[in-house]
């Protein structure tokens, strides 16, 4: 059984061979009839240029389409119209193909190619079968006259565009868009091969097609929403403070930013200098307050943070202060420093977002809008308290340098730098709304504020014997045992000033 089918496997592969062989040859054979000789003659009622060329050999074919040919380039004349506009052509303005080897040969290769075929042979003996040169043949260079003619016509479409302007009634201004114009390039090939088909005078009427704009104003509908919005209290600044937030908020107020752009508060706000334009406030430096160049800038980079979360926006970078700060809530803060800490962001989208920043009245405010990232979707903030941490009380510090010998002399006897404070630890939340429904909600910050210790200042004299002192009434405050305050169920930020009497809202 297994000689049988071995025979025949080498049968059926021998009868390939010979199959693939033979169309092979037969292959050969009609490329060489195809491409015959000079002495080959064409089948009846073939007709080149409307000259039927039955019994032409194919060079007697190409001596005689030769010179119709020649006739019809040495007398072309070729006009174009455009309204008002014409634009002439003669022989001299054209680089000239004359060479019609390429024709002749198609005409008689499909003859050829036919002879097998008794009905496409009949087909060609009784309707006969034309080839025509194509003017873009012989004029070589028309295409490029042409784009000359196109640049006098043709308009380009123009695109609605968006106007931001933040301080306007009207913020966003939207361009009307235009409609563009070209010309039909394909029926005016068409309408000049069919004339010159016929002869050596062209006229032709250029047609034209509108061209609509990709953005008109409709385009924006959806894109200029407002997607998030925050403001922070500043009727406890001082004019310096006040300043600041109000500079750095305007570096941003009309930016817009691209898709996929990041961006850093510190890159556009920056340098924070008195060049600048930033002035001294109070500032968080090592857990302490105190004068800076440029406080108050984190009220803005807080406020900014705080808009962009709720439009959707990608925060890449974002830090805490050392101490909370009394205009936002715990855990969604956003302190930044020239060097050392920055906020970063990313617009996500596919479109543009635009920032509206800056400070009214008592109050810093920061706007985003552009296009929703998902249809119907808002989002909010939510702050979830985790505990108070007790802080370590004071630290006594003897005036043995006497620095503070205006203040304080005797041992037993205090002056307050600052008092001690309590740290916290909180979570902070972006809560997703689809249609008014709370979908998800997202942990974006855990965020832990280390308690301060309080300093005094303790005099380093010992007391006289006989003579009476005055006590200041100040006296050291013990580390916390526990937390002598609960903040659960509280807004937290509304009560820091309360345990922490010299916070200043940096």
């Amino acid at each position: 059984m297994k000689s049988k089918n071995k025979v025949l496997s080498v049968l059926i592969l021998v009868a390939a061979l010979i199959l693939i062989v033979s169309v092979f040859i037969l292959a050969l054979q009609i490329m060489a009839n195809i491409n015959g000789t000079s002495n080959a003659k064409f089948n009846d009622n073939v007709q080149i240029m409307g000259v039927n060329v039955k019994g032409l050999t194919k060079k007697e074919a190409e001596s005689k389409i030769g010179g119709i040919l020649k006739k019809k380039i040495d007398n072309i004349n070729v006009c174009l119209t455009y309204k008002d506009k014409q634009w002439c052509f003669s022989r001299d303005d054209f680089d000239v193909n004359t060479s019609i080897h390429t024709i002749i040969d198609d005409a008689y290769k499909y003859t050829q190619i036919n002879q097998s075929n008794k009905d496409a042979v009949n087909l060609i003996k009784s309707q006969g079968q034309d080839f025509d040169v194509a003017f873009s043949e012989v004029f070589l260079n028309f295409d490029q006259k042409l784009e000359e003619i196109k640049s006098e016509i043709e308009v380009q479409p123009i695109n609605s565009e968006v106007e931001f302007l933040p301080d306007t009634p009207e913020i966003f201004k939207i361009t009307k868009c235009q409609n563009g114009l070209v010309v039909d390039a394909e029926k005016l090939y068409a309408d000049i091969e069919q004339q010159f088909g016929v002869g050596s005078n062209i006229n032709v009427e250029i047609q034209t097609q509108s061209v609509q704009p990709e953005k008109c104003e409709d385009y924006y509908s959806n894109k200029l929403e407002l997607l998030g919005e925050f403001s922070t209290d500043l009727s406890t600044s001082k004019g310096g403070r006040k300043h600041n937030v109000g500079l750095a908020l305007s570096k941003f107020n009309g930016k817009i930013i691209a898709p996929q752009e990041e961006v850093s508060f510190n890159a556009v706000t920056g340098p924070q200098t008195e060049e600048t334009g930033y002035q001294s406030a109070i500032i968080i430096l090592n857990g302490e307050y105190v004068e800076g160049i440029g406080g108050g800038i984190c009220q803005a980079s807080t406020t900014l943070y705080n808009a962009l979360i709720l439009s959707g926006a990608e925060v890449l970078e974002v830090h805490k202060h050392t101490l909370p700060v009394g205009y936002v809530e715990l855990s969604l803060d956003a302190m930044v420093n020239e060097g050392t800490a920055d906020m970063r962001f990313r617009n996500i989208s596919e479109y543009p977002i635009y920032i509206k920043a800056c400070v009214k009245g008592d109050r810093a405010y920061a706007w985003v809008y552009g296009c929703p990232l998902e249809e119907g979707v808002t989002y909010k903030r939510s702050v979830e308290f985790v505990r108070t941490i007790p802080h370590g009380g004071d630290d006594i510090i003897p005036d043995t340098k006497g620095e503070y010998t205006d203040k304080v002399l005797y041992k037993g006897t205090y002056f307050r730098i600052n008092y001690p404070k309590e740290g916290y630890e909180a979570k902070g939340y972006l809560e997703k709304y689809k249609d008014g429904e709370m979908i998800d909600k997202i942990l974006i910050r855990h965020e832990i504020y280390q308690p301060q210790k309080g300093t005094l200042i303790e005099g380093v004299l010992e007391k006289p014997e006989n003579e009476e002192v005055e006590n200041n009434d100040v006296s050291p405050i013990p580390p916390q045992i526990e937390s002598e305050t609960s903040l659960e169920g509280e807004n937290i930020y509304e009560v820091i000033n309360l345990l922490s009497p010299t916070c200043y809202n940096p």
